[in-house]
């Protein structure tokens, strides 16, 4: 097997999403983890359909604009967290990993990263902060003292302040 086709066999079975797109917002390759990570079909509806990843995808397009900005300047950005619509313009929450192919000028020619759903992570750090939060304005605003035992029968009482 050449490098060319063991390349696009790694490209089109790996789980996490992986693309290639153009400074202008158009999306040159994308495989399929990134098109069931957006709703869509196939890689070849995302390619025919969006034409502007800034304005069709990202819920706030100032977050892509910020990305180019940061990949202006570095040309590497890792862990750029973000939301984008899906097909079904429902919103997730994405980890971008992204490098950028710069001309002899400088200037930008094309992008390639990693795209990463993380909604269902976030959603559960949430419901955890929200739940200690709970907990905590229960213990800070109890009327009575809190009494706490150890599986050893060691215990403790804490007073609200």
């Amino acid at each position: 097997m050449n490098s060319e086709a063991e390349y696009r066999m790694i490209f089109e079975k790996a789980m996490v999403g992986i693309f290639r797109s153009s400074a202008d917002g158009r999306v040159l390759d994308i495989n399929p983890a990134s098109a069931r990570i957006l709703g869509f079909d196939s890689p070849e509806e995302i390619v025919r359909t969006i034409e502007d990843i800034g304005s069709q995808l990202y819920v706030n397009p100032e977050d892509r604009a910020k990305l180019l900005r940061l990949l202006d300047e570095e040309s590497m950005v890792e862990g750029f967290e973000t939301r984008l619509y899906k097909k079904d313009r429902s919103i997730i929450r994405v980890l971008l990993n992204i490098d950028c192919v710069k001309d002899e000028k400088g200037r930008i020619v094309w992008l390639e990263g990693t795209l990463q759903d993380i909604t269902k992570t976030r959603e559960a750090e949430e419901a955890l902060r929200q739940a200690e939060e709970k907990y905590r304005n229960i213990y800070e605003n109890a009327l009575e003292g809190i009494f706490q035992t150890t599986p050893d029968g060691g215990s403790s009482v804490q007073i609200p302040p």
